[in-house]
C-alpha cells in the first residue's frame, strides 16, 4: 500500500505543511482521513493519509503537477482487479492524475460531488453506471463494467 504523510503531501501539492495538517483528521470530517503509524513503523506519532483521499485532495491544489496516467496501462489491469474499492478509485485516479478534480468528474457525469466521491471510494458501484463512469474517465467501459458486475456477483 502506498501511504503519504503530511510532509509528503505538502511537497507534492506545493503547499505549507499547516494546510495539509488542517485537511487531515481521523474522523472523516476532514477532506483527508488519516490513520496512526503503521505497526512496523518506529515513529508512533506519525499520521498517514488515506491514499485515495490524498490524491483527491491533491488534485485540487494548483501546485500539484503529475504526469499522465495511461488508460491502456490501467485497462490492462482491470480484469485482474479483485476489489470494488480499487475499481472505484481507478476511475478517480484517471481524473486526479490527469489534471482534473472530483468536481470536474462529477460535472462530466452529471452527478453531485458526494455521489462521485462515494464512487471513487468503492461505494454505490453498479455495472450500468460503470459504463458511463469508464467512458468519462477514458477507460474500457465494457471491461470496467464486466469486472464490477463480476465482483458484485461474488459479494452476493
Amino acid at each position: 500500500m502506498i501511504v503519504f504523510n503530511a510532509d509528503d503531501l505538502a511537497l507534492l501539492g506545493d503547499v505549507d505543511i499547516r494546510s495539509v495538517r488542517n485537511a487531515m483528521g481521523p474522523s472523516g470530517s476532514k477532506p483527508i482521513r488519516s490513520f496512526k503509524a503503521l505497526p512496523t513503523d518506529r515513529d508512533d506519532e506519525r499520521a498517514y493519509a488515506n491514499p485515495v483521499d490524498a490524491l483527491d485532495w491533491l488534485s485540487g491544489r494548483r501546485g500539484f503537477k503529475c504526469g499522465r496516467l495511461d488508460a491502456d496501462w490501467v485497462n490492462a489491469g482491470i480484469p485482474s482487479t479483485g476489489s470494488l474499492a480499487a475499481l472505484g478509485a481507478v476511475a478517480g485516479m484517471m481524473f486526479w492524475l490527469n489534471g482534473q478534480t472530483t468536481e470536474k468528474m462529477a460535472e462530466k457525469l452529471g452527478w453531485d460531488v458526494g455521489q462521485t466521491r462515494a464512487w471513487t471510494r468503492g461505494e454505490g458501484l453498479d455495472p450500468f453506471a460503470a459504463k458511463r463512469v469508464a467512458e468519462a474517465a477514458g477507460l474500457d467501459s465494457k471491461e470496467y463494467s464486466k469486472q464490477i458486475a463480476k465482483l458484485l456477483k461474488k459479494e452476493n
